[in-house]
């Protein structure tokens, strides 16, 4: 439904790709990669009061509500070059939730780098992974709202561009803020 949400949001005669050639099946990609290499994250915050969250993200990027958090977007739903994904868990530490959820996030991918990180003076576990989808890199970062919610941001893009899109998802990450006192809705029936 989103997607469709998103494509009559689009103006008429909006053009994603060009043909190469007149009546050939080859087409022009649209540019890949970050607007540039320093990090623009949008003036205005994204504010979550559902969760007790604002985050900056970056500018220009195609925002979307979902049940858990936001998801951002570099392009349109159904065609874009990276992703930053916020979702707010009901979970005391970052390795309760990994305890439960590593195998999913890991899957047949490699772990390229792990280590923390302070967000505020709050604690967080980050994840580089390669290639649990093929071709795409995952910046994963679950930072501990210290109140028995988990942060989890979930950042993509293609391999070849992850090391420029890497400062644009740590900034964003950088700009979160929490509220101590967040509303706790009620968790889904399927968790």
């Amino acid at each position: 439904m989103n997607s469709f949400v998103s494509l009559y949001r689009m103006p008429n005669g909006t053009i994603f790709l060009r043909a190469s050639q007149a009546g050939s099946a080859e087409r022009t990609p649209a540019p890949v990669g970050p607007a540039g290499p320093v990090p623009v994250l949008a003036v205005a915050p994204h504010v979550d009061a559902r969760f007790g969250y604002e985050i900056r993200l970056p500018a220009g990027w195609t925002r979307i509500e979902t049940s858990h958090g936001v998801i951002a977007v570099n392009g349109v739903a159904w065609d874009y070059d990276a992703s930053f994904q916020v979702i707010v868990r009901h979970y005391p530490t970052a390795e309760s939730y990994l305890e439960r959820y590593a195998g999913a996030f890991l899957g047949d991918g490699q772990l390229l780098e792990q280590g923390s990180f302070t967000v505020g003076r709050r604690r967080g576990l980050r994840w580089i992974v390669r290639d649990r989808i093929p071709g795409v890199t995952e910046h994963l970062s679950f930072l501990e709202t210290g109140d028995g919610r988990l942060v989890i941001v979930i950042a993509d893009s293609a391999n070849e561009t992850h090391e420029a899109y890497r400062p644009w998802f740590e900034a964003a990450v950088a700009s979160l803020e929490l509220w101590d006192e967040a509303p706790r809705p009620p968790l889904p029936a399927t968790e």
